[in-house]
């Protein structure tokens, strides 16, 4: 087992006891049954073979290969942090936007020090929401002069949210994936209530235009590896603005591939005329006329009958532009809508959905997110609910 977890944390003793004995009687008791740990941290290896016992745990160097992510050069890092706005000295404060992150605290010393920039860095949008809710409801505006949401879907009730607590702050939505971030980001600031109704319509999450430093195609849908002879022919099937399809995306700073080639043939296509690769995101995007990304969902999960085809994304976006809902998923290959509302169900949200045709809106007590990024609907645990 490798384990890349906070293991630790800086408690006052008698919390930091309860602590310690609450992560012994849960976390630790599935580690006990691996053979071997191995952690990134010499004082993560302290505290698994110290305080919870398991000694056979190793401590191994965290670190990247330079072949494969080449170091930035002081111009890299000068014309970077021009491009950011980091013009002061920048205190940046990484982690997932999590209770036990805290970071609160550092919003808290963050306005007692406006000569500082403050930088959080993390994923988890629906905590977003949360931390800007709780601003709100405490009368506190958090400080911050711009502030990037990515790590999920970011809709825009979120960011509405954000715009609230921080009415000085720039807000940009960022979309990207682990083999590319980013692919695209977006400034609230110039969504236009077009772009809102759009989505209400079943147009999808808008996510602005692709970074400069990459290149992007929406091609058409297909299972199984591409089999475009070379460029022209790849660039030849790219859709136009509107069309939906598979969005794939190359550059620099888009992984060329995975350990040992596992997986490669499936996700990337290389140019047989030269070293360029393009990677397959998985996700159903369309361009619009101004070169912007549209996010429809995963690419070949649309439902498709006598209505005909429908983008579950599209509809849960719609959906979550809806003041009594909390969190929605669209059933696979069903148009069934199943609903965690914020209190009271609303019959409103049928009428604003009925260009979907859905068959049914389902109430449940709760949807199930994914247990890495806690932002993702998990569909798999979801039908085990549902029975």
């Amino acid at each position: 087992v490798v384990s890349h977890d906070q293991l630790d944390y800086h408690y006052a003793p008698p919390l930091r006891v309860l602590y310690r004995e609450t992560y012994r009687l849960t976390k630790a008791i599935p580690l006990r049954r691996a053979g071997h740990l191995l952690t990134v941290s010499r004082w993560g290896a302290a505290f698994l073979r110290g305080p919870m016992g398991l000694r056979d745990t190793t401590f191994v160097t965290n670190g990247v290969d330079p072949g494969q992510f080449r170091p930035a050069t002081p111009e890299d890092r000068a014309a970077l942090r021009e491009s950011l706005g980091f013009t002061r000295f920048t205190v940046l404060i990484p982690g997932r936007f999590t209770p036990e992150k805290n970071q609160w605290m550092s919003v808290r010393a963050a306005r007692h020090a406006p000569e500082l920039d403050f930088v959080f860095v993390g994923d988890m949008d629906s905590s977003v929401g949360t931390l800007a809710q709780a601003a709100l409801n405490s009368g506190t505006r958090l400080p911050m002069r711009r502030i990037f949401a990515g790590g999920g879907p970011v809709f825009p009730r979120t960011l509405e949210l954000l715009s609230r607590a921080a009415p000085q702050a720039e807000l940009v939505s960022v979309y990207g994936s682990t083999e590319a971030e980013p692919i695209a980001h977006q400034s609230w600031q110039a969504v236009t209530p077009a772009d809102q109704a759009r989505t209400r319509q079943g147009g999808g999450l808008l996510a602005g235009k692709p970074v400069p430093e990459l290149h992007a195609l929406v091609l058409p849908q297909q299972a199984g590896p591409l089999e475009y002879r070379n460029f022209t022919a790849l660039q030849g099937a790219a859709l136009a603005p509107g069309q939906v399809g598979e969005l794939l995306v190359s550059g620099g700073h888009v992984h060329p591939g995975y350990l040992d080639g596992r997986g490669d043939e499936e996700t990337k296509w290389k140019d047989p005329g030269g070293d360029v690769v393009w990677h397959r995101t998985g996700d159903a995007a369309t361009f619009d006329e101004q070169g912007r990304l549209w996010l429809m969902g995963r690419a070949g999960k649309s439902v498709q009958d006598e209505h005909g085809e429908l983008f579950p994304f599209a509809v849960e976006a719609a959906a979550m532009t809806h003041p009594a809902v909390r969190r929605v998923a669209l059933l696979p290959g069903k148009r069934v809508l199943c609903v965690e509302w914020e209190n009271e169900p609303d019959s409103t949200l049928k009428e604003m959905l009925a260009w979907a045709h859905l068959h049914e809106i389902r109430s449940v007590r709760r949807i199930p997110l994914d247990r890495r990024h806690n932002a993702k609907v998990d569909y798999v645990q979801l039908q085990k609910q549902l029975g």
